[in-house]
């Protein structure tokens, strides 16, 4: 039994060593025959080599495979070289440190050994003449009988020898025992955990100490999982302790009461005197500093017992090979500590959840059949957590259906008391304003998203970001796509604490969430202590009163939406700081209402006429926010002379507004203002010109507005100005307009049939977004010199216009990422479009007849979606389009390439800043191109074709997974089909007619709105979907990180062998008319860029043509070593070649000036082009931060994929930025 877990380890659980002339046929013996007898299994060397074989080759075999390595020394040890020769192997496999090394001196002292003194040492004047020519190996065996001799072991002496035989053999079992490798029924969804645990701590990584978090809500298993690490590797360390509970036993007993036990577990002795906590650090450090040790902490909770038991992390208690878990709730403690990995731990799945319920609760006593039904309802309440699982599942043993249905029916009532006491533990941890934080995401915005609920919170004057970080850190909640969740059993423990606040009445509680909770102080007309009302889509048939916010004097918070209530309104709270009411009845706030703590108010699709009568002019400097969208009753704004620090007013659908107090201009720090659809406004006051902050000003809609601010100049601050279809019911006073816009402007929408001069007439060297789409532009209306009116477009919308061209200065506009023409009835021809294009919108342009060119070099081809649906005449030139569609292609391929150096990393830990991830690690896994234009013929590049649904296409036998880049599909749209807008297509990866991995990608098929007239050529790509190794503080949902087409990575190590055999596409019926797919290898990739040439960019930039050869050297020196990865913390000494070395340094060096030198010629140029305002030199600022960074790490140690990464990341900044230096790589 002691060796059952040790074989996958070791084939040798002991190897002995030891002269056959002194001790074969006695102590040797005797020790050998009691360790099998205690199921060791022990190599011997005249009973374990197969015959044949010579000693001296199998013996280092059999030393390597051994775990625990005892050496008996007896008094003619020395004599035999064979006997030293083995020693020093047994040395060396010591110094590596996986094995352990014990000593026995059998009739021979340990000082003679250490010291090859007395008749011990003799031998060795006959070695030093006889091996003269060789006093190297001499050395050798001097050393390794020096440090052998001196590790701590048995001597025998006096003593009798079958006690001490005794002894050594009990303690070579302390070091075996261990649990066996079957994982108990208990342990369900145990062996994938087990996988991650056994990835962090890297157990072969012998040269430091590794220190892992397990960090999870309470319940979820952090406990379970260390404990079964812990039986199932203790026995390869010098020494274990698993300290439970370590945050109880320290309220109870303190850090002494623990570090001693940490010290007689470990060291298996009890008499260590430990009298305070600086005494029990010293016997710490002292005595494991030189040990292989392995402990658990668990349910540590804080910094000072981390500190007190295993010291800070600089300070190297442990030594080298130990390993240090600790389980927690709180991931900041293990962030302040400094661990190397944190493994956070997920609910069970569905079927495990199950499995582990039915394991409880059914066992083998019942037909499963008759609580099938009821398990499901369960184990959905339990939503994975382990702990109610265990607990529901043991109370409903041996009971029948009936009691399980009482139960569950209790359960929607009352939650579980067992389990939501564990999890207040966490919540019982936190400062007084975590916990009111925390209440209040139970209560009310589980699910929200995450800018709105910090937004209310900071209005009703908390501190949130610190707040926030603080709950993700305990486990409490999570962030995930931009929303605040948190476990369904963790919202009910919050909403059973403020239950218990009065369990009889809902008035004395201080939030109230339930529509029958207001219903009851409404009926009861009771006083009411609450401080926060959230209610969503009143669902009673009784309205709600609003006589009963009179009772609640110290209301906070109120937000009401679809609540029907009467109009009679007669007070609100003064406290309030944030009121939300959709769909208020109320005409204007009662004049008892004295708003002076009100932080944002939101009114939409009010009945509100004004907000406060003629007679009031409210006072409240903390007032940030006013949203009367919809409010269609609003007559007048409210004089704003008492609102000085509003930021923003929207106004928008305000029907029955006619004009905007003349107040406005005192509002300075205005930054938005929306009065889109205010269709009977007809003038501006003349005072918004005093709007020196505002950003963003929407005047869409306004169809009687005629009169605008003379003075735009004087709004510093403009960068968003909407007038689509104002001034529509004018159309004769159009041409009176005289606009002087802000040349800092950055995005200019018109979207009118008005002459549009005074737009491309007007400079805006600071322009971003221009839409003048159906403005019935004629031909030549354009300019031709777009780039230098407007050097830093980036988003040009022009649909529905009448011109046949487009000017070729388009080509020019060196920062357009999107360009829309759709419904350009007379387009003819596109101009040949910039490399930075990634989006292209031309459908319905019937007359177009070719596709444009696009630059090889796309310089940010990360996502590119072409559409020309229904351009009918581009089935002319079926060949051209085919060739413009393999250019774009043929860019985004190029960078999936430059993606692979990020998505081949093995290692988590290969970049220790998260900003090297790219803040997304998942959006490269599925870079997307996405191009449609009519056609029905699929291009023979795509070599596997069909017509059959599902599409499968069979691997060769030799084919390398690692070597496969990606798919690219090609696919014949049915012109008759109706869609949606997004259809699915399952793409699955299969081993063996074994299914191992699949994805549903959400295929962008053109909208209803954009029916297909006939049939339509439909490309797109799919990455080689490589899994990545997630930083610890990235989380995502069911603990998967999803792409934008719902894609999950691969669980398995990509430097593995992959045994995939079979890709298969299957899409929906009726939509694909055939299909077909390129397989794309790496070594493909790598041709295209060594084939590449310098840009006229890089040779104005002073780029020589040697720098395509030193990337082309870069990537095959990182495919070489994609097979052998480098291990890749920066901080650690690296086996790197002397050759690969030199070359790394080189390149980085290149790099680094390469640079510098763009960013040095790119900036000077930005600097004369952008004006000098608020926002001008951003990007100069940024961009030279990034080269102070780079230099920074000039003497940083070399590592490959710390590099890789860094040249990456930079890559993608700059061109991010718009600067784009390393078109070389297309």
């Amino acid at each position: 039994m002691a060796s059952a877990a040790a074989a996958q380890e070791w084939r040798y659980d002991v190897f002995l060593s030891f002269r056959g002339g002194d001790t074969r046929n006695n102590f040797t013996s005797h020790l050998y025959n009691d360790l099998i007898r205690k199921g060791v299994i022990t190599f011997k060397d005249d009973r374990e080599l197969p015959k044949g074989e010579s000693v001296p080759q199998q013996l280092p075999k059999a030393i390597q495979d051994s775990g625990i390595l005892v050496v008996i020394f007896s008094q003619n040890y020395a004599n035999s070289t064979w006997c030293l020769d083995e020693l020093v192997k047994i040395f060396e496999c010591k110094k590596a440190g996986r094995q352990t090394v014990l000593p026995i001196f059998y009739d021979v002292s340990p000082y003679d050994v250490q010291n090859q003194d007395g008749k011990f040492g003799e031998p060795f004047t006959e070695y030093e003449k006889l091996f003269k020519n060789h006093f190297q190996k001499v050395q050798e065996w001097h050393v390794a009988l020096t440090e052998v001799g001196n590790l701590s072991g048995w001597h025998l002496g006096d003593r009798d020898e079958s006690k001490f035989i005794d002894e050594i053999v009990e303690a070579i079992l302390r070091r075996l025992r261990r649990s066996s490798h079957s994982i108990a029924k208990d342990f369900v969804g145990m062996e994938s955990r087990l996988e991650k645990m056994f990835d962090y701590l890297d157990l072969e990584q012998l040269n430091k100490v590794r220190i892992i978090g397990i960090c999870g809500m309470g319940g979820i298993g952090k406990t379970t999982i260390a404990g079964v690490v812990y039986k199932d590797i203790r026995w390869q360390f010098e020494g274990s302790c698993f300290l439970g509970s370590v945050r109880e036993s320290f309220e109870k007993n303190g850090i002494v009461f623990l570090q001693k036990r940490l010290l007689s577990a470990t060291l298996m002795y009890d008499g260590i005197p430990v009298y305070d906590v600086y005494g029990g650090t010293d016997e710490i450090r002292n005595r494991f500093c030189r040990k292989r040790i392995l402990v658990i902490l668990d349910d540590v909770d804080q910094l000072e017992q981390l500190e007190s038991l295993i010291g800070r992390r600089d300070e190297n208690w442990f030594g080298i090979g130990s390993r240090v878990i600790i389980t927690t709730r709180d991931e900041h403690l293990l962030k302040q500590h400094g661990v190397d990995e944190t493994y956070w731990v997920e609910g069970l799945n569905y079927e495990d959840a199950s499995e582990l319920f039915c394991s409880k609760a059914i066992k083998n006593n019942f037909h499963e059949e008759e609580y099938r039904e009821l398990c499901h309802e369960f184990v959905k309440y339990a939503s994975g957590l382990p702990l109610a699982l265990k607990v529901l599942g043991s109370s409903l043993f041996g009971k029948s259906v009936k009691e399980w249905n009482k139960t569950l029916d209790k359960l929607k009532k009352i939650p579980n008391e067992e389990i939501l006491s564990k999890l207040q533990l966490s919540y019982d941890g936190l400062d007084r304003t975590s916990q009111e934080i925390f209440l209040d995401i139970a209560c009310f915005f589980k699910g929200m998203e995450t800018d709105y609920v910090l937004k209310v919170l900071e209005s009703c004057g908390f501190f949130p970001d610190s707040a926030i970080g603080d709950l993700i850190d305990k486990s409490l909640i999570t962030i995930c796509c931009g929303s605040v969740w948190m476990h369904d059993l963790i919202q009910e423990m919050g909403r059973a604490i403020v239950h218990k606040e009065s369990r009889e009445n809902p008035g004395l509680r201080r939030r109230i969430w339930l529509y029958k909770n207001v219903s009851h102080i409404q009926v009861k007309n009771m006083e009411a202590n609450a401080k926060a009302i959230v209610l969503r889509s009143w669902k009673q048939e009784e309205q709600l009163s609003a006589k009963v916010f009179s009772r609640m004097k110290v209301l906070r918070l109120l937000i009401l939406r679809d609540v029907p209530a009467s109009q009679d309104i007669e007070y609100l709270s003064n406290e309030l700081r944030y009121l939300e009411w959709y769909k208020c009845p109320c005409k204007s706030f009662p004049s008892n209402f004295q708003p002076g703590k009100l932080v944002e108010l939101h009114m939409k699709c009010s009945n509100i006429e004004q907000l406060w009568k003629r007679s009031i002019k409210p006072v409240n400097e903390l007032l940030k926010v006013i949203d009367l969208s919809y409010s269609r009753s609003l007559i007048k704004t409210p004089d704003f002379q008492g609102l000085p620090n509003l930021e923003k007013l929207n106004l928008e659908g305000c029907e029955s507004l006619r004009e905007v107090h003349q107040s406005i201009g005192v509002m300075k720090r205005l930054v938005f203002l929306n009065l889109k659809n205010c269709r009977n406004l007809v003038a501006l006051p003349s005072s918004m010109c005093n709007l020196k902050s505002l950003q963003t000003l929407i005047l869409s809609g306004c169809s009687k507005l005629i009169k605008l601010p003379d003075r735009w100049e004087d709004m510093t601050c403009l960068e968003k100005l909407d007038a689509t279809g104002i001034g529509m019911e004018q159309l004769e006073l159009a041409e009176q307009w005289d606009f002087h816009l802000p040349p800092w402007l950055m995005s200019w929408t018109w979207k009118n049939p008005h002459p549009m001069a005074i737009v491309f007439s007007s400079g805006l060297p600071a322009l971003k977004e221009l839409n003048a789409s159906y403005c019935k532009l004629p031909e030549r209306a354009i300019p031709n010199d777009l780039s230098v009116s407007f050097p830093f477009l980036e988003r040009l919308d022009l649909s529905g216009n009448n011109f046949v061209s487009l000017p070729s200065s388009i080509s020019n506009l060196s920062h357009l990422d999107s360009l829309e023409v759709s419904n350009c009835k007379r387009l003819q021809l596109l101009p040949d479009l910039p490399s930075t294009i990634t989006s292209l919108h031309a459908n319905n342009c019937t007359s177009l007849e070719n596709l444009p060119n696009v630059s090889e070099k796309q310089n940010n081809p990360v996502n590119i979606l072409m559409e020309f649906s229904n351009c009918s005449k581009l089935n002319d030139n079926y060949q051209g389009n085919i060739k413009a569609a393999f250019t774009w292609l043929k860019s985004h391929l190029l960078f999936l390439l430059a993606s692979r150096l990020v998505l081949s990393m093995r290692h988590e830990r290969c970049c220790p800043e998260k900003g090297y991830y790219l803040g997304e690690p998942h959006s490269l896994m599925f870079l997307d191109i996405s191009m449609r234009f009519p056609g029905s013929e699929i291009p023979e590049w795509f070599n596997c074709q069909s017509s059959s649904n599902p599409l499968t296409i069979l691997l060769p036998p030799c084919e390398k997974w690692w070597n496969i880049a990606g798919f690219v599909i090609c696919v014949v749209i049915s012109g008759k089909a109706v869609y949606e807008g997004q259809r699915p297509c399952k793409f699955t990866l299969y081993e063996e007619n074994k299914e191992v991995w699949n994805s549903y990608l959400s295929l962008k098929f053109p909208s209803n709105d954009v029916p297909l007239t006939s049939d339509h050529l439909y490309i797109f790509s799919v990455a080689n979907p490589i899994p990545i190794k997630y930083p610890s503080y990235v989380r995502f949902e069911s603990g998967h990180c999803y792409s934008s087409s719902g894609a999950s990575p691969i669980p398995r190590d990509p430097y593995e062998e992959q045994g995939v055999t079979e890709v298969e596409l299957t899409f929906d019926e009726n939509v694909i008319k055939r299909c077909g797919i390129r397989i794309v290898r790496a070594n493909e990739l790598k041709e295209l860029i060594q084939k590449r040439k310098p840009s006229e960019e890089d040779t104005e930039l002073g780029l020589e043509s040697e720098w395509v050869r030193k990337i082309s050297s870069y990537l095959e020196l990182i495919d070489s070593s994609s097979a052998n990865p480098i291990p890749i913390d920066p901080c650690e000494e690296q086996s790197v070649t002397e050759d690969t070395e030199f070359g790394f340094r080189e390149l980085r060096r290149s790099y680094l000036e390469l640079i510098d030198t763009v960013i040095r010629k790119k900036t000077r140029s930005w600097e004369m082009k952008i004006p000098s305002c608020s926002h001008g030199n951003y990007v100069h600022t940024e961009l030279v931060g990034s080269v102070g960074e780079l230099n920074q790490l000039r003497d940083t140690p070399l590592t490959l994929s710390y590099w890789r990464l860094r040249f990456f990341f930079f890559f993608t900044i700059l061109n991010y930025s718009g600067n784009y230096p390393f078109s070389v790589f297309y």
